[in-house]
């Protein structure tokens, strides 16, 4: 079970470990790990929208350096700890913990 915070619609849910990143010709696919262990693929972006580079930036700084990921969803509910390739995620968080 994640620890979701929801406000306005919004999900904020509890850093996780990035375990792969993938990208094709079109989007990326990063795999993440939740505290529990569970791994999940999330759709991170289409190349084409603005947001995806930074994201994809973020992502590899916090593959390399160890650090963790929280991605907000506008969903509400989300179910986070699940694959999803057709919810973008609005934003994306380096965090230390």
């Amino acid at each position: 079970i994640s620890l979701c915070n929801l406000s306005f619609a919004q999900v904020d849910c509890e850093p996780y470990k990035v375990e792969t990143i993938q990208l094709s010709t079109t989007d990326i696919l990063v795999r993440f790990e939740s505290n529990n262990g569970s791994l999940f693929w999330k759709k991170i972006g289409n190349y084409s929208n603005p947001a995806t580079k930074p994201y994809l930036a973020l992502l590899m700084q916090a593959f390399t350096m160890n650090n963790n990921i929280v991605i907000r969803y506008l969903s509400d509910p989300y179910t986070w700890d699940s694959t999803d390739f057709y919810n973008i995620p609005m934003m994306v968080n380096l965090s230390k913990g």
